[in-house]
């Protein structure tokens, strides 16, 4: 039996997954996020369900100052 995936790896599988429709809904090819380099190599992570942990960090202070 396989154990469910933990929080922070759903967290990021479902963004992965919901980034090409909500690019899609603004317009956006692929393409555009070629003239951002910042976000170029992170943008091809979270499509392709390969994020790093800085989203996961990211997820954790902004939940952090939510309860501020």
């Amino acid at each position: 039996m396989t154990e469910p995936p933990d929080p922070e790896t759903a967290f990021l599988e479902q963004l992965g997954q919901r980034s090409p429709h909500m690019r899609a809904l603004r317009g956006m090819s692929r393409k555009c996020w070629r003239k951002c380099p910042h976000f170029r190599a992170l943008h091809r992570q979270l499509e392709s369900g390969r994020a790093t942990s800085r989203l996961v960090l990211l997820r954790r202070v902004s939940n952090a100052m939510a309860r501020i």
